[in-house]
């Protein structure tokens, strides 16, 4: 039989075939191995699409965050992206944990890394245009002092979070000011306090009032002559009076009291005071003891006497014998200590500032010559102490007809004037005077505003654009531009007001004052200083509306003495005027 070897015995089985068997067996453990690996495969691709992990591969540092922060942004990605592939490779419990916190860490870096870069950028783009309210500097000052602030600290990955060294040892960067969101760059701003700084005050009083009342603080001898010395007991009331008006209008003046008596009393040797300082200054010094009464009165309230002291309306045994607190009292003492300090310092600095005229040599030469003049006159006849008399009186006249006439001409060009509800109006007469370039064209200011002391406050104006053949001969512009401003010229003129809250009136004030004119007319600055001479006339009632409004100033007379007379009212002396005009301060 073909499928057997015959034995004797009978048939016998087929034999084994062991390869076949092998091969069977490598199918099945290699299906097994296979059905493994495809779940381990499934289960790591659920894994992925359940955290992520893929994904932080393509993850990268934003480019806008500052340099302050990218440094550890970058360590903490990377170290992301090394426990996503781990946990990727083998998502045990123990690589997801890792990874989850890596991923924590990057996201709440980021986020405040971009907020708080955010933030900056803004405000260095604002630095950069000087665009920022009250900014003390210039803008490459604050500019470097925000590359000192976006210095790169040095972060190091202590147990997979990101730590910065300060003071030489790693801290969390949770708990430095790298995590604060607070922590943003501030340019140097002028606190709104400053403005009532003693000495920031002084010079405003000063310049606005006292440096025109100079002649009024003069002791007089007898003949008339300043003595050199001033009258302290007026000038110290009058220096109260003006604080006393600056902080009842401004309350929050009394902020700057305070301060200044903690950096005078307690920290001399500092320069600036930090926000600490300043809490500290209002619990030391607190302004609601201003408002503490003894017998009706304030307990801060007071004037500087002759001497310069400040001097208050409740004296200390009153004070002390009062009905207010222990408490209350301490309070008192402290800031009647800061408020006294305060007024003694901005009339000192008033006080140094006003001028000591001595005309001592003068009233000596004076009396000398009045003595000679007697002995002439008793060793003369009376017929040569007459012609003496006489040539000494031609002389005089003549002297003074020549000081009346340069100052009669000098206020006969002071310009007519237009009262207003907010003051006076001044209507430009010469154009081409008051004609300056702009930005895009010629200016020409046509009416000039003050307010009731003299000061200038605006302007109307015309912006005549420019000339159109200069715009197609000028080549940096491109033809859109061109066409615009051919547009703007053709448009013709345009009437504007200029406040004194318009970036253009310090402009349009510098250009005019620095702006010459023809030999025979006056300058803009000089009719602005005639303008204001006659709105303190008119103010003080000197001259009426009639001569308000007319070229001059109106009747012009001189009395005995050789003092200017205007309206009749009031006296101006003749070398008064010419001082103030040669050192050009009228």
């Amino acid at each position: 039989m073909a499928d057997g070897i015959r034995f004797k015995t009978g048939y016998v089985a087929s034999p084994i075939s062991y390869s076949n068997l092998g091969r069977e067996a490598g199918k099945s453990v290699g299906d097994s191995l296979r059905s493994v690996e495809e779940e381990r495969r499934r289960q790591s691709a659920l894994t992925d699409r359940q955290f992520g992990l893929s994904k932080t591969s393509q993850e990268l540092v934003p480019s806008a965050i500052n340099e302050r922060y990218r440094g550890g942004a970058q360590m903490l990605l990377n170290n992301l992206q090394s426990t996503a592939a781990q946990a990727k490779l083998n998502p045990n419990q123990e690589n997801l944990s890792a990874f989850q916190i890596a991923k924590q860490e990057y996201t709440d870096f980021k986020n405040l890394a971009v907020s708080v870069s955010s933030m900056n950028n803004q405000t260095v783009a604002s630095v950069r245009k000087n665009a920022v309210r009250g900014m003390v500097g210039t803008s490459d000052e604050n500019l470097a002092l925000f590359n000192e602030y976006n210095t790169v600290p040095q972060y190091s990955l202590v147990n997979g979070r990101l730590a910065v060294m300060q003071d030489g040892q790693p801290v969390a960067w949770r708990d430095s000011n790298i995590g604060d969101i607070n922590d943003v760059f501030v340019p140097q701003i002028q606190a709104p306090e400053t403005e009532y700084a003693s000495n920031t005050l002084s010079d405003s009083l000063y310049t606005s009032k006292f440096a025109a009342e100079v002649d009024s603080y003069q002791q007089v001898s007898g003949r008339g002559f300043f003595t050199g010395q001033i009258n302290d007991e007026l000038l110290n009331a009058n220096i109260t009076q003006s604080i006393n008006n600056k902080v009842a209008t401004r309350p929050d003046s009394l902020k700057t009291i305070a301060y200044e008596a903690h950096k005078r009393n307690n920290l001399p040797m500092q320069d600036t005071l930090a926000t600490e300082d300043l809490d500290d200054a209002m619990v030391a010094y607190d302004p609601a003891a201003n408002n503490l009464k003894v017998g009706g009165k304030r307990i801060a309230s007071g004037a500087l006497n002759a001497q310069g002291q400040f001097v208050f309306d409740v004296n200390d045994e009153d004070l002390a014998n009062s009905g207010l607190s222990a408490e209350e009292k301490q309070q008192a003492d402290m800031w009647r200590v800061a408020v006294g300090q305060y007024y003694e310092e901005i009339g000192l600095n008033i006080r140094n500032r006003m001028p000591k005229k001595d005309q001592t040599a003068a009233e000596q030469r004076f009396v000398l010559q009045q003595q000679k003049a007697d002995e002439r006159e008793a060793a003369r006849t009376q017929s040569a102490v007459d012609k003496a008399t006489q040539e000494a009186q031609e002389d005089a006249a003549e002297a003074r007809l020549e000081a009346e006439g340069e100052v009669r001409e000098q206020l006969a060009t002071a310009p007519g004037l237009q009262r207003s509800e907010e003051g006076y109006v001044m209507s430009v007469g010469n154009a081409t005077d008051y004609t300056i370039p702009g930005p895009e064209g010629n200016i020409v200011v046509t009416k000039v505003r003050y307010n009731d002391s003299g000061a200038v406050t605006g302007y109307e104006i015309k912006d005549v654009g420019q000339d159109i053949a200069q715009i197609l001969l000028d080549d940096q512009y491109t033809d859109e531009e061109k066409n615009r401003r051919i547009q703007q010229a053709m448009a013709g003129t345009r009437a504007q007001s200029i406040e004194q809250t318009d970036d253009r009136f310090e402009d349009i004030t510098g250009s005019l004052r620095n702006k010459d004119v023809a030999t025979s007319r006056q300058p803009p600055r000089v009719l602005d200083e005639l303008a204001a001479r006659k709105i303190r006339a008119h103010q003080e009632q000197q001259i009426g509306d009639g001569v308000l409004g007319a070229r001059g100033i109106g009747t012009v007379s001189f009395d005995d003495e050789g003092n200017v007379v205007i309206g009749g009212d009031s006296e101006i002396n003749i070398d008064d005027i010419y001082e103030e005009e040669t050192s050009g301060n009228s």
